[in-house]
Parts: C-alpha cells; structure tokens; sequence
C-alpha cells in the first residue's frame, strides 16, 4: 500500500542548538500532496476522514459531506444528490 502523505514540519530547537525536521502526518479534513509543505483544508463537498491523506476525497453521490474531518453522511430521508463533491 502506499504511504501515507505528510508534511515537513519544525520541531523544537534542540539543546545543541540544531533544529531538527520530521514527517508529521496532515490531521483529518486536511490534505498534502507529495512535495507539499503545508498541509490544506479540503475544499467543500470533500473529504479527508483520517490523518495523512494526500488528496481529499469527493463526497460521492447520495451522501453528504457536511464535515470534512468525518465519513460521508447519507441524503436525508426523502432527499437524493446524483451530484459528486456535494457539502
């Protein structure tokens, strides 16, 4: 399987006076793609529902994507959407 995505962020100085880098995963709702240096907020009517994804995911068709950091919710009772990427 492919790795998960993850940024590079600074830690805190250490006691030699060297900064060090590590690999810390994009937390849900957001996303990184390789090269990346910030992690990104999904952009309405998708979804990032764990941590390190590279990209978000659309919401798909009968769902709702309300929260991006959460699975996609069915339609309401009564409601349908054929359309993807649907907030």
């Amino acid at each position: 399987s492919c790795p998960k995505a993850k940024i590079m962020r600074q830690s805190l100085a250490l006691s030699n006076g060297d900064d060090e880098l590590s690999l810390v995963p994009c937390p849900a709702g957001t996303s990184s793609a390789l090269g990346e240096d910030d992690c990104t907020p999904c952009e309405p009517g998708y979804y990032a529902n764990t941590s390190g994804f590279a990209a978000c995911m659309a919401c798909p068709a009968g769902y709702t994507c309300a929260d991006a950091t959460k699975s996609p919710s069915p339609c309401p009772l009564g409601t349908y959407s054929s359309c993807i990427a649907l907030s």
